[in-house]
Order: structure tokens, then sequence, then C-alpha cells
């Protein structure tokens, strides 16, 4: 199942009339990389982004996000031949 929805101006997006299920949420932003670090809904905090919609019930998510950017340094090794990598 996908959904998808832009935020309105207080940052905030709807989704109407979803199927129960396990959801995930993924934020896209040109230029920047961002993950959902924790969805936090009442009392109940998860880790990570995803989430079950139970049938018949209505939600309300916060979403905490992080921006970041990795650089994986290494050698790779085929043979005897050693090669500085970057990723």
């Amino acid at each position: 199942m996908v959904a998808f929805n832009q935020l309105d101006a207080n940052g905030e997006a709807t989704f109407e009339d979803l199927a129960a299920g396990k959801y995930g949420i993924y934020v896209f932003v040109q230029g920047k990389t961002y993950s959902v670090a924790r969805l936090t809904s009442g009392a109940t905090q998860i880790s990570g982004h995803e989430f079950n919609l139970l049938s018949g019930t209505s939600q309300e998510w916060s979403v905490a996000l992080a921006e970041g950017k990795t650089k994986i340094e290494g050698f790779v090794k085929r043979g005897e031949k050693r090669r500085q990598e970057s990723w």
C-alpha cells in the first residue's frame, strides 16, 4: 500500500481512508538526506519509520527526523592487489 502527501504550511499531512496494515513513513527533500528517527503517538514511541494502523482507528503521529551524510572508506583486495576506495 502506498500513500503520498505533501506537508501543509503547518508541516502536517493528512491521510484518509487507509486500509489497516503496516505503514512506513519516508521523507523526501530535494538536495537533503533525512531518515525517520522516531515516531510518537500519545505515550507510544517507536524507533524507526514503521507502524501498524489498526482497523477502525484514527491515529496521529509526530515524526522526528535525522539529517545525515555517510562516507564509507576502506580497502578492497582482489587477489594480492590492494586498492583504496571511497564510496
